[in-house]
């Protein structure tokens, strides 16, 4: 039986990935706008 992973270890992995670009920006982009 597997554990789904959780939003932010999706990120995480995303991240390592170089598959997601958020870390540039990081999390909360939408509130400094």
């Amino acid at each position: 039986m597997t554990i789904a992973p959780t939003p932010e270890e999706i990120r995480l992995h995303e991240a390592q990935a170089h598959a997601a670009y958020w870390r540039r920006w990081g999390p909360y982009l939408s509130d400094r706008q």
